[in-house]
Formats: structure tokens, sequence, C-alpha cells
């Protein structure tokens, strides 16, 4: 999503409300074993001072992932919040690690995507006390005892 910013860079002090749902370009496939189930939504706002312009807001979206220990499916929500400078690509060298707007857009999907990112779970449980799977039978041990003899495989292990 691109934001015209044009009237915002007009004034020394602006601000500029967004309201976004929709799809995140770059979130469109699983991202370390987690998909986005829905559209992305994103309430903030936009304020320019002294030249910098200021992201407030928060993500909110749906996700499901497979449970790190019993691969379930888990489906779950996420809240990030953002605070966020935005620097003027011109005035900004390749080094320096910021966001950035070229004239009068500003990529809104680089932003939610980074931060989108950054904070998916690269594991999650489905609930705390979870048993996960017997490592010789594949069963649930949510569900139910195996009828393996797990002193065995303990001891098989040890050896190795």
């Amino acid at each position: 999503m691109k934001i015209n910013i044009s009237e915002l860079l007009k004034n020394e002090v602006a601000c500029l409300k967004i309201e976004f749902n929709d799809k995140v370009k770059g979130l469109e496939e699983t991202i370390n074993g987690c998909n986005i189930t829905e559209n992305i939504n994103f309430k903030g706002t936009l304020t320019k001072i002294k030249g910098i312009l200021h992201l407030n807001g928060i993500i909110m979206f749906k996700y499901n992932i497979d449970c790190y220990r019993c691969l379930e499916n888990i489906d779950s929500s996420m809240s990030i919040n953002i605070s966020e400078d935005i620097l003027d690509a011109s005035r900004v060298s390749h080094s320096d690690d910021a966001f950035t707007y070229e004239g009068y857009y500003l990529d809104m999907d680089v932003i939610l995507m980074n931060y989108i990112m950054i904070n998916l779970p690269m594991r999650q449980l489905c609930n705390e006390e979870c048993k996960g799977l017997c490592p010789t039978c594949g069963q649930n041990l949510n569900e139910g005892k195996c009828r393996c003899n797990r002193d065995e495989f303990i001891n098989v292990q040890m050896e190795v």
C-alpha cells in the first residue's frame, strides 16, 4: 500500500490518520512456518515534525502455525505496536538502517512486512503442557500414551 504524503510534506507540522485492512506485499506465502490467514489491519498516524515523518500505530493480524512439539495446527493472532521514524531517501546514505520515502509516496508494505517478520514466532506451543510426539512411533502423547517402551528408548539414546 502506497500512501500519498504530498499534503503532509507541504507543512512544517502535520498529521495524517492511516487505516489499512488488506494484504501486504511479501507476506503471501508461509514465513517460518506461519501463514497469515486474513488481511493485515493497521491503524495509526503519520506525523511530520521538522522534516521527519514519524509513524505510530498498531498492526493486527491472524495466523496459523504448527505446534513445535506435537505438530497440531494452532490458530492465533498478534498485535504489534509500531513507532518508527521515516526519512527522506535523498537525505540518507545507503549505510543508514532506516525506513525511507521517495517523492510524495510512502510504501507502507515494506514497513509492515518488516515489523511482522521480526515479530512472528519461530516456535509456538499449542499449550505449555504439550507432551509432543513419541520419538519412536509418532503417537501424539497429548491424545494418549503409546505402547513403546520409553525406558528402552532413553537407554538407547544414552549409549549413542
